[in-house]
């Protein structure tokens, strides 16, 4: 299975083990990566993919999991030595952690108050493609982070972590899982695909 390395990290790795532990015979190799994967030509059986855009590939399907949105958290400790943000104008100009391939400039594209639209372009402290490492980072007070929302819930319930200006927030992302349409898909496959959609029903 094919998984955006973020969710291995802070979602789908934290439920396999129940899977695994549901059907004992299962062997089960996770494949951690941000690209797309061709899953007809690498023989991977199917990917967790987050996107806005229709599969097109007529020899693939797809299955909605969660809808996901993307907020922006800093500790309280960073936010006190910071002042506070007045306008999301001003998080150029403050540290920041970004899950992404370094790049000189990073953007974040956030969406406000009556649907305004507004690109950050800002150059973070650390980039990493580890979302456990950024959530270090950020309840450190290293940099303010544009992270699941799913993945700070328990920091912020614990004040490890707090929202910073709420009304701004990414577009939400559809997560599917995609897989082949061929006859005779395998049933290990067919209970992990059913597994992954309960999951998601129940999140």
């Amino acid at each position: 299975m094919a998984c955006p390395l973020g969710l291995v990290d802070i979602s789908v790795g934290g439920i396999l083990p129940e899977f695994l532990e549901r059907y004992p015979k299962i062997k089960l190799q996770i494949i951690g990566s941000d690209r797309r994967a061709d899953l007809i030509d690498e023989r991977i059986d199917l990917e967790v993919r987050a996107t806005n855009e229709p599969e097109t590939q007529t020899s693939l399907t797809m299955r909605k999991l969660d809808r996901a949105r993307r907020i922006l958290v800093a500790s309280p400790s960073l936010v006190e030595r910071s002042g506070g943000l007045n306008c999301v104008d001003e998080l150029a100009d403050q540290p920041t952690l970004a899950m992404t391939s370094w790049v000189t400039f990073h953007t974040w594209e956030l969406i406000g108050p009556n649907d305004d639209k507004r690109v950050i372009r800002h150059q973070p402290r650390l980039t990493c493609r580890s979302m456990t490492a950024i959530l270090d980072a950020a309840r450190a007070g290293l940099g303010f982070g544009l992270l699941l929302e799913s993945a700070c819930e328990a920091d912020l319930q614990a004040g490890r972590l707090v929202r910073v200006l709420p009304e701004w927030q990414s577009e939400e992302s559809q997560f599917y899982i995609v897989f082949t349409t061929a006859r005779g898909m395998p049933p290990a496959v067919r209970v992990l695909i059913d597994f992954l959609v309960e999951k998601s029903r129940h999140h």
